[in-house]
């Protein structure tokens, strides 16, 4: 068998073991994370208005992926688990496209391996829940993939799909303004020629580098910018942004104050 074959059927072998990994909470009581989104969606199947009607601090986008999840599988339970599934996959997929094609097939098939055990474990109640994080890390490994394509190709929309995809995982959850960030950072980044002292070439790789930024926070904002109008054309425009953002921002200034990120800090490092 070819290589490449090779390659497809162990990542499809990897997609069929995180499966087997979730498919003991498909049937388990939702968690109290999962029961906030359900309800949410469940508010816009009969028309009601998220944040306007029901408090919540996440981004509006989970409540929508359930939405749709629920309407594709005709309202089951596990629906959202199973969206959950997919987008897992594809975060493999993506995280295995994101690898040199000059590596190993070990060395190409680590990022999806690991993927597919550490964010599964069957620990406590996180390892089968539809949680924002399975979500948001999709988003965000398909935005990588796109700035690695923009490196490569002549096409002018891949830092437009990588702002899309950043702007999709902000609106997941909160968290992901730093993949942006640090994906604007390294997505002006330009290849290394032969001509690279040349005057004329240093001008136009800063050209260059100004179009692909301008492209790509253009991207980032269309997903943002569309979910603000449509709460806004609903009449809950107040209500996002003070739920989502500031009161999130009151949030993260306890942590400040009190110095419990510190505590949290010292935890990450030593886990």
């Amino acid at each position: 068998m070819k290589k490449g074959g090779v390659l497809l059927w162990a990542l499809v072998g990897l997609c069929a073991w995180h499966l087997a990994l979730r498919w003991h909470g498909f049937y388990l009581p939702m968690i109290s994370d999962e029961g906030e989104y359900a309800y949410q969606a469940r508010l816009l199947s009969e028309g009601g208005v998220p944040y306007r009607d029901a408090y919540n601090q996440k981004p509006p986008g989970v409540f929508f992926i359930y939405r749709v999840s629920y309407a594709l599988l005709g309202g089951r339970d596990w629906a959202p688990r199973a969206s959950a599934v997919l987008f897992s996959w594809l975060t493999m997929v993506f995280l295995f496209l994101l690898s040199p094609p000059a590596w190993s097939r070990s060395a190409r098939l680590t990022a999806p391996a690991v993927y597919a055990t550490l964010s599964t474990q069957p620990v406590g109640d996180m390892g089968f829940a539809a949680n924002t994080e399975v979500f948001l890390a999709a988003f965000t490994a398909m935005g990588a993939w796109c700035l690695k394509r923009s490196w490569r190709g002549a096409w002018r929309g891949w830092p437009v799909l990588a702002g899309l995809a950043c702007g999709a995982a902000v609106m997941t959850k909160q968290t992901a303004l730093w993949s942006l960030l640090a994906f604007g950072g390294t997505g002006v980044l330009l290849r290394r020629d032969s001509t690279e002292n040349d005057e004329a070439a240093a001008v136009f790789r800063w050209r260059e580098a100004l179009r692909r930024a301008g492209l790509y926070v253009a991207g980032c904002a269309v997903i943002p910018g569309l979910t603000y109008l449509y709460f806004g054309l609903r009449g809950a425009s107040r209500e996002l942004l003070e739920q989502v953002l500031w009161r999130n921002m009151d949030y993260a200034a306890i942590l400040v104050r009190s110095g419990a990120w510190r505590d949290q800090l010292e935890w990450f490092l030593r886990t």
